[in-house]
């Protein structure tokens, strides 16, 4: 056999050896591994029952998370080699989707969880070291690109109460002019610029913000967040179960998508409680939400990814829906009945687990479950209600 045969098939072989290793590395491996990993190395767990310091661990867990280069909330699940090839390839081609991936809703909640708790708890050396990474994160930000970004207006705020420093204002005002350059016509924020579909997502992301900047300008703040919360309540909440439904067309307002999606739920949900607290108004709304959600209780006690048909449990939905009950009955709750809701869930790092992938489109979910930013963030904010280091 010449050489000139010889080297074409051995680079066939090599070739064919290199495609293999990437059909397996990106289906096979990319595809059993977690589940491997899950089944035979399932993380290691906290007994919220004998551990007393257990708030400690969520919130260091939390620490660590924002010192990551890369997010922990899972953005998207296998779809076998051809469609996960070319995502790889979009992800290193794209650098709007790296950013998005590195500035999101999750690390927003992440930063205004820590902020909260340390401040509520009097942790000084926790909220330090959260304020130098989020100086650094934001300085980043030349510009606010998404709905998304709003809450870090939160964890803004609360750094200018404790610190002082206008940059922190100087950032919220800049969120808010971004909310402003969000709205239609009719005055309401789309999720997305130009965007048919209203989003409990928006509720959840922007009214909060609204509401705790009111004290910083001269705009009634609380009369455009009454205006969000409005139109959803007209055309996206059921007027008997008073759930919330995923999307509403805004040139027809026909709903659109899932009734029982649990994370739209919560986003709804948090709104609704800031407001009420604030305001007083949506009594019927928030109290009537309270009693359906308590009749779609899993066996645990807690939430699944759909409320009332798919049981799973989900920590991005059972933490949004406590923390929105506590919101406005925080007598209600204590530490140690909370935590044992999350019994199973918590690893022994104080990490929350099983929190639902995100969300794809309307009727268009994740099956895929793990950690995440949020649910970790949206834990702290209950602790910083109810934890039993309270000074206050």
């Amino acid at each position: 056999m010449s050489s000139k045969k010889k080297y074409a098939l051995h680079t066939v072989g090599a070739v064919s050896l290199s495609f293999n290793f990437l059909v397996l590395y990106v289906d096979t491996i990319s595809y059993l591994l977690p589940k491997i990993k899950q089944r035979y190395f399932p993380p290691k767990l906290m007994q919220t029952d004998s551990n007393f310091d257990s708030e400690t661990l969520i919130m260091k867990s939390a620490v660590r998370m924002i010192n990551y280069n890369h997010t922990v909330t899972i953005w998207n699940e296998p779809n076998g080699f051809t469609q996960e090839l070319a995502k790889k390839i979009k992800k290193i081609k794209n650098k709007e989707s790296h950013e998005y991936i590195l500035n999101n809703y999750p690390k927003a909640f992440l930063y205004y969880g820590l902020t909260e708790y340390a401040i509520k708890k009097k942790e000084r050396v926790i909220l330090d070291e959260v304020k130098i990474k989020f100086d650094s994160f934001i300085s980043l930000q030349k510009t606010i690109k998404r709905v998304d970004q709003v809450p870090l207006g939160l964890a803004a705020l609360n750094l200018y109460k404790a610190y002082g420093e206008k940059s922190y204002l100087d950032f919220s005002d800049k969120i808010f002019a971004f909310i402003l350059s969000q709205m239609d016509e009719n005055g309401i924020v789309s999720y997305r610029k130009n965007q048919i579909i209203a989003f409990p997502d928006t509720l959840g992301f922007v009214v909060p913000f609204l509401l705790k900047y009111k004290d910083h300008t001269d705009v009634d703040t609380v009369l455009i967040a009454k205006e969000q919360m409005d139109y959803f309540i007209e055309f996206g909440v059921s007027s008997k179960t008073y759930i919330p439904v995923h999307g509403v067309n805004r040139d027809n307002n026909v709903q659109v998508g899932s009734m029982n999606w649990g994370r739209g739920i919560g986003w709804y949900f948090m709104a609704i409680a800031y407001f009420h607290k604030e305001t007083g108004e949506y009594k019927e709304e928030y109290y009537g939400l309270i009693e359906t959600l308590s009749k779609l209780k899993n066996k645990q006690g807690a939430w699944g990814q759909f409320p009332g048909s798919k049981d799973r449990f989900d920590a991005s939905a059972t933490t949004l829906f406590i923390y929105s009950m506590i919101i406005n009955n925080p007598e209600k709750f204590n530490l140690i009945d909370t935590l044992k809701m999350f019994d199973g869930y918590i690893s022994d790092k104080g990490t929350i687990l099983e929190t639902s992938g995100d969300t794809y489109t309307l009727n268009s979910y994740s099956n895929t479950f793990g950690k995440s930013e949020l649910s970790q963030g949206i834990l702290l904010l209950i602790l910083s209600k109810i934890g039993s280091k309270n000074y206050e």
